[in-house]
């Protein structure tokens, strides 16, 4: 066997004998190629011997090996270990397809991907937000099990019936759910189920437009000042985390693309290798309803993005820019991903402000932009707002030139009355 110098001496013995020996090396070799170390085959290859090993035991053929059979071993190898250990499933896991490939065990299973009208419902909603809105990932995240919560609280108990939902359910339902949760979540709410009834009304499911029956929901979040870091601050925090490791490069990179461009957290995730336009030094970037922006690419963050391009990014097949620190090799698969690595940034660099996810740059950039005398629609354009009522925040954290404008309170002798 290629791969046979990664085992212990018995796991080999083991793995020598059919019916399993003929796909070790091509196992072997898939784990490799995803990333997983060579130190890895040495324990995990373990509980693959020890399947080869109950398999002679128990007479049973490959093309006899079903789920639960599969069950069974996994019972088996938590008595004789006490507990089965996860990287063991995941290697399991990866077996199955190798002998599926080649046709030994049948496929699995189809999962009931509709348990019930609910899900049938969901379904369809989630093609039409990503098919004909265009929306992200995160968004659909965010608005998906929204609808689930209104939709179960309906429905848990009889049959969907859309066009018996009346402005009355909609209404105490709501206002049951902002009781229980912050505005920001309730905005979520609210917003979810605007766009889902907007849904239904297209789809015929529904002849009255329930989204306008949906109630606002106070939400104080542009009361407050904006959260943002000084610019000494978020250079120095740019400086603590610079390093030679890849994860350290890949993190750098990921920062200066949100500290220089202010992009969202999702749209760093979506990143390929062919948004960047080396040529003309530009960056293409996929932002909010399916749009694509072009910007220039500044020389710190160009620089970055070589460093981590020829010693952070590991050779793999997808086009995705940013990939996964550990195996299986895959690329960052949400936003949230991003936002950790904000904060253990800003930990690294001694910093603790309120607000310690990857909007923190967006804020922290339009803020500087503010001070250096660009306007709210440049900063806008440059943010990718949609409408002006999300760039108007910003004004609030030009002070100084707040107070020019604001009024004198009246003196003690107004006694009020028209003026």
């Amino acid at each position: 066997m290629t791969h046979q110098i990664y085992y212990r001496k018995k796991t080999e013995q083991d793995l020598r004998k059919e019916p399993l020996r003929t796909f070790i090396d091509e196992l072997a070799t898939a784990l490799l190629e995803k990333g997983y170390p060579k130190r890895y085959l040495r324990s995990r290859f373990t509980v693959i011997g020890e399947l080869n090993r109950w398999l002679i035991q128990k007479k049973i053929k490959l093309c006899n090996l079903n789920q639960p059979q599969i069950e069974r071993f996994i019972q088996h190898r938590s008595k004789q270990t006490s507990m089965i250990e996860r990287g063991e499933i995941a290697t399991l896991k990866f077996l199955f397809e190798v002998l599926r490939s080649h046709g030994c065990i049948p496929p699995p299973e189809p999962e009931k991907v509709y348990e019930n009208e609910i899900e049938t419902l969901l379904s369809s909603y989630n093609h039409y937000l990503i098919e004909e809105q265009g929306l992200s990932s995160s968004t659909i995240s965010n608005y998906i099990p929204r609808v689930r919560c209104f939709l179960l609280d309906l429905f848990i108990s009889k049959p969907i019936n859309l066009k018996t939902v009346c402005a009355q359910n909609i209404m105490e339902f709501v206002r049951k759910y902002a009781n229980e949760h912050s505005s920001a979540e309730n905005s979520l709410m609210v917003s979810s189920l605007r766009s889902f009834f907007r849904f239904l009304l297209l789809r015929g499911r529904i002849t009255v437009d329930l989204a306008s029956c949906v109630p606002s929901v106070a939400n104080w979040e542009h009361a407050r000042i904006p959260q943002y870091l000084s610019s000494q601050e978020l250079e120095n925090m740019l400086e603590h985390n610079k390093g030679d490791t890849p994860l350290k490069i890949r993190n750098y990179a990921i920062l200066l693309l949100l500290a220089r461009l202010g992009l969202r957290a999702s749209e760093v995730v979506s990143l390929t290798l062919d948004d960047i336009d080396w040529e003309h030094g530009e960056i293409v970037v996929r932002g909010k309803g399916a749009t694509r922006s072009r910007f220039p690419l500044p020389v710190d963050v160009g620089e970055a993005l070589v460093a981590y391009l020829k010693k952070g990014r590991p050779a793999c097949s997808t086009r995705r820019l940013f990939i996964c620190s550990k195996p299986p090799l895959k690329p960052i698969g949400h936003s949230s991903t991003v936002s950790t690595i904000v904060r253990s940034s800003l930990k690294h660099a001694g910093l603790n402000p309120p607000n310690k996810g990857a909007h923190l740059f967006r804020h922290t950039l339009a803020t500087e932009c503010l001070r250096k005398g660009a306007t709210l629609p440049e900063i806008g354009e440059i943010l990718r707002h949609r409408q002006i009522d999300t760039t108007a925040i910003y004004a609030k954290v030009d002070l100084a030139k707040l107070e020019t404008i604001v009024q004198p309170w009246p003196d003690s002798s107004f006694a009020g009355g028209a003026l």
